[in-house]
């Protein structure tokens, strides 16, 4: 099994996941308009599922959305 380490910044009380990273590429058909922000949690996990993929976190800002997957 791997190893997994959860780091934590002591001055900013941030934590980051480290462990083995895969890639994942959708690739999306240009449109008008497109935002990938629209697309639902429930979209994402069903696209996920395909590859046997799931969302273990998510954190949102004005500038992102990240997903911890596994």
């Amino acid at each position: 099994m791997a190893e997994t380490e959860i780091i934590s910044n002591s001055e900013s009380n941030d934590q980051f996941f480290e462990g083995v990273e895969k890639l994942i590429e959708i690739w999306f058909t240009p449109a008008k308009q497109a935002d990938l922000r629209k697309i639902t949690r429930q979209q994402w996990e069903k696209v996920l599922k395909i590859v046997r993929c799931e969302i273990i976190s998510f954190t949102k800002s004005e500038q992102v959305d990240a997903y911890v997957l596994r």
